[in-house]
């Protein structure tokens, strides 16, 4: 992408749209680095092990047990960012390793920071991670894009794209599908920017990637564009699952096109595709809009038969369309065949089963799960139209223990 186009696109679309600045973005330097030159020396057998060791605590003890028999020149930078990379989601390991790799100077090398931005992101710290990236002489395009994709609000997301571009930097196909998973979180206000984000993509030939092809698919079926979304699809030369499941749920969701995303379905069974949750969730899904119960069986007998029946997705959206089908039955087994249940699942048998919406409201308290909101209106709903006037004192006794008697009063 050349310069010159590409500050004329960001700059004015984000500069106008976002001047506040990224919190945190002048944040203190939690580091600091003195950025010296050494000898990587040869590649250690600790590279190896730790490449192919999944365990976290295993990864920092090859590198402790290293470093204790003296064989620390054998550990390398390759060697601490592939035991980051087996810490992510525990924070605690990571920190030792921040520190091991601080008094050994391996955040000299961008792999190694770039692994440690990116363990700290997927850990929930974003400002330590922030912190790391500001300390960098020389970010690279990774750096870049693990910062990104790291940041939690729209906003922020693209104010940090709009800073790329002015330092520089050429955006590839992870930059573009990152701002375009911020995108469709967006009002439809912004769809505008997208389609210009997308003329960028095809002018720099990134809409033969498979996952920015997605994104784009993902992006217009949000915001219930769904024709633009399909001539994504079909102008895609590859497809894989995720191209299938964003067309078929942007189908399910939009309401309307229920008889696209059966046919959509079908033909990717028959086409001998893989099908997943998702796949069966957004069928389902659209069966109970078009109201058809004989398609919605087969495609249960299917799940079944796949064993996708058992997921609790799966089973929620089955028991939901078979309300809508007016087979209340059929909602009660697959409820009562469930190995694993969640609030969805009983809000749901809460709400279209009055007569029994007191029993599965104790039952599902003694199963462990908390009702929200959306629980206690089907409750009440239930015992308003049943008229229990018994259970509307156990309902009401229950409500005011959890401290949601105001409920109640504004209902």
């Amino acid at each position: 992408m050349s310069k010159v186009s590409e500050s004329a696109l960001f700059v004015m679309i984000f500069r106008q749209q976002f001047s506040k600045t990224l919190p945190g973005i002048r944040a203190k330097p939690c580091l600091k680095r003195k950025f010296n030159t050494r000898n990587t020396g040869e590649s250690s057998n600790a590279h190896n092990l730790i490449d192919k060791t999944s365990h976290r605590n295993l990864s920092f003890q090859i590198i402790k047990d290293h470093f204790r028999s003296g064989f620390i020149d054998n550990i390398d930078e390759f060697t601490v960012a592939n035991a980051l990379k087996a810490c992510r989601g525990y924070p605690l390991l990571g920190s030792q390793i921040h520190g091991f790799s601080i008094i050994h100077e391996f955040v000299n090398f961008t792999i190694v920071s770039n692994s440690l931005m990116n363990m700290y992101c997927k850990s929930g710290q974003f400002c330590k991670a922030l912190c790391i990236f500001e300390d960098l002489t020389h970010p690279d395009i990774v750096s870049w894009n693990t910062i990104l994709s790291g940041c939690q609000a729209s906003e922020d997301a693209f104010f940090f794209a709009c800073k790329m571009n002015s330092s520089g930097v050429v955006f590839d196909a992870v930059t573009y599908t990152t701002v375009l998973s911020f995108c469709w979180r967006l009002v439809e206000a912004y769809f505008l920017f997208g389609l210009q984000l997308h003329s960028c993509i095809v002018k720099f030939g990134f809409d033969c990637e498979v996952f920015v092809g997605n994104a784009l698919i993902s992006m217009y079926s949000r915001w219930g564009h769904l024709v633009e979304a399909r001539r994504v699809f079909e102008e895609m030369k590859t497809r894989d699952l995720v191209s299938w499941n964003a067309m078929i749920s942007g189908y399910s969701q939009e309401g309307i096109y229920g008889l696209e995303a059966i046919s959509m379905f079908l033909q990717m069974f028959r086409g001998g595709m893989e099908l997943d949750r998702i796949s069966f969730t957004s069928a389902v899904s659209a069966c109970g809009y078009e109201r058809n119960l004989e398609l919605a069986r087969q495609i249960h007998g299917l799940s079944i038969k796949t064993r996708h029946e058992k997921h609790v997705a799966v089973a929620n959206v089955l028991i939901s369309t078979y309300f809508k089908c007016q087979v209340i039955e059929d909602a009660r087994l697959v409820f009562q065949n469930m190995n694993e249940r969640n609030v969805v699942s009983w809000t749901t048998m809460i709400s279209i089963d009055e007569a029994e919406a007191v029993s599965f409201f104790n039952e599902m308290r003694l199963d462990g799960v908390y009702p929200n909101d959306v629980t206690f209106v089907g409750l009440i709903h239930a015992i308003t139209i049943g008229e229990l006037l018994c259970a509307r004192k156990d309902g009401s006794c229950i409500l005011y223990k959890d401290r949601l008697l105001i409920k109640i009063k504004c209902l």
